[in-house]
């Protein structure tokens, strides 16, 4: 007697909801996110609930709805605790959201709970740098690098690292690296072309550019770093070309004033509009400042003007500009009556700017009674009074770079006979103290001004002083605009900015100030020569 056939073991419990998840994966590979998210909401009951939430998080996460996605996410987490991908997918919508500290944490869970993944290291060292916390994110790298040596986005993410600390040739090599495993990367190129530009290699990094940029997604941070590249090089009818797609970066979405929702046709240097012409500043102070010294040549083609500014810098650039109305910007309502409008940075490209339109003579005017008053308050006889500033504020870590560390401004201040006058923003009487105490040169504050809030008072102490010592800060455009002797600390790589164009000392829209650059990272050569600068310049008073 034979037996019949084995009867057939019956399908696993779940076997229902896994062959639902893995069309629902196939749906969303193929772009149609909206059927995939149904059918990983039918799945996210059952036994694989936590994967079907898991997935439904890092799509809601790829369409923007990161509150969303997180609910979803921390569903799964309390299904799977300590799950890696679940907690990386929390930290990045943590991040998206805004939540750093929050996505930090989830960053470095999901490294823990999977030493060897490379997307926890490299996400995690992104944010570090965002934070200005480059050392951490280089020790974050250095053991998945050691393991995977093969993987073109920890090499990039390296140089990244590199690239914050103006460590040019080590960005290099790890972008070069990057693009020998992933070649052809338009991204990688981009930020390959950034470590040569910071190098002084602009020429290699323009080719580099024109090659990455059509192939960029979202091209803007690149062809503002070519038209940079392109200042330094002396191409400067180009170099305004892609300098107008400062307008296009994430950075600038929210900004109060935008071409695209000013309601005004934009004038381009043509005919004179019908009626008043808006010339709206934009971006910071300092950029404002730059922009208005080329208001008395567009005053030349278009007499008719209204010049909107920062409330901040209204009344210095009201007396500055008697024939012009100036009007606080509104970041709803536009001046009334405007015909065209016209962004103060795009003057440059317009009117043919080029440093061999030097020099250009001092546009801003202090008030007088004021700067009287301060020079009073602050003068000793016999000694200079020099206004000193010596850090920046700026965000995304540019900030920073422009920042003066404690050291080098000890260094800049021991030994000195000039009278100092603190024009730095924000609360230094501890910095000031210590100071005092390490050097013996003490550093007057003025209590009347409160120079953060007060532009025109600012510049009434920069019109007190026989001379200006600062960091590439608004104080260095206040001062240089107003024909003061002016020194400017001015940072390497990408913290220089591009109005302190790379030609040898003077700077290009102040006639009266030098320019003394950093060499890498390292301030002492800038300091040194600051000191043998005020050394050679005699009161004036």
């Amino acid at each position: 007697m034979t037996s019949g056939p084995a009867p057939e073991a019956p399908p696993p419990p779940h076997a229902g909801d896994l062959a639902l998840l893995r069309e629902a994966d196939r749906i969303a590979a193929g772009g149609d996110a909206r059927a995939a998210l149904e059918m990983f909401r039918k799945a996210s009951g059952g036994p694989l609930a936590a994967y079907a939430l898991l997935r439904i998080g890092q799509l809601l996460q790829a369409q923007g709805a990161h509150g969303a996605a997180i609910d979803a996410l921390r569903r799964a987490a309390t299904l799977r605790p300590g799950d890696a991908p679940i907690l990386f997918a929390l930290g990045n919508s943590a991040r998206d959201l805004g939540r750093l500290d929050e996505a930090e944490a989830h960053f470095r869970a999901a490294l823990a709970a999977a030493p060897a993944s490379v997307e926890p290291a490299v996400n995690l060292a992104s944010l570090l740098r965002r934070l200005g916390r480059a050392g951490e994110a280089r020790a974050i790298l250095a053991a998945p690098l050691a393991r995977n040596q093969g993987v073109a986005a920890l090499h990039e993410a390296a140089g990244l690292v590199a690239l914050d600390a103006r460590d040019h040739v080590a960005a290099e090599t790890g972008f070069r690296a990057a693009l020998r495993l992933a070649p052809g990367r338009a991204e990688t190129e981009a930020n390959l072309a950034e470590a040569l530009a910071g190098a002084g290699r602009n020429d290699e990094a323009v080719r580099l550019l024109d090659s990455a940029i059509p192939r960029l997604a979202a091209p803007a941070v690149a062809r503002l770093n070519r038209a940079h590249a392109l200042m330094a090089l002396g191409r400067w009818a180009e170099a305004w070309i892609d300098y107008e797609a400062r307008f296009d970066r994430q950075a600038m979405s929210g900004a109060a004033r935008h071409p695209a929702r000013i309601p005004l046709p934009a004038w381009r240097g043509g005919a004179a509009p019908a009626g008043p012409l808006l010339a709206w500043g934009e971006q910071g102070l300092g950029d404002e400042i730059v922009g208005a010294s080329l208001l008395p040549a567009l005053a030349a083609r278009v007499p008719d003007l209204v010049l909107e500014a920062s409330p901040r810098l209204v009344a210095l650039l009201a007396r500055s500009f008697p024939g012009l109305r100036v009007v606080a910007r509104d970041d709803v309502a536009l001046p009334a009556g405007c015909a065209a409008h016209v962004p103060l940075g795009s003057l440059m490209g317009i009117l043919g700017w080029t440093p061999a339109r030097l020099p250009m003579p001092p546009v801003l005017v202090a008030d007088r009674a004021r700067a009287e008053a301060a020079a009073a308050r602050h003068r000793r006889p016999g000694r200079r009074l020099v206004g000193l500033a010596w850090a920046s504020g700026a965000g995304g870590g540019l900030g920073a770079l422009k920042t003066l560390p404690r050291d080098d401004l000890a260094r800049l201040v021991r030994g000195s006979d000039a009278v100092f006058l603190d024009l730095q923003y924000g609360d230094t009487e501890r910095m000031r103290a210590e100071l005092a105490a390490e050097t013996g040169t003490e550093i007057l504050r003025d209590r009347a001004i409160d120079v953060r809030s007060d532009i025109d008072g600012l510049a009434a102490l920069c019109a007190a002083c026989d001379a200006i010592v600062t960091t590439s800060n608004v104080t260095a455009h206040v001062a240089g605009a107003l024909g003061v002797e002016t020194h400017v600390l001015v940072p390497s790589g990408h913290g220089q900015l591009w109005y302190w164009t790379p030609s040898p000392g003077a700077a290009a829209f102040y006639a009266r100030a030098t320019l003394h650059r950093q060499d890498g990272a390292d301030w002492r050569g800038a300091v040194e020569s600051v000191r043998a600068a005020l050394a050679l310049t005699l009161p004036t008073r």
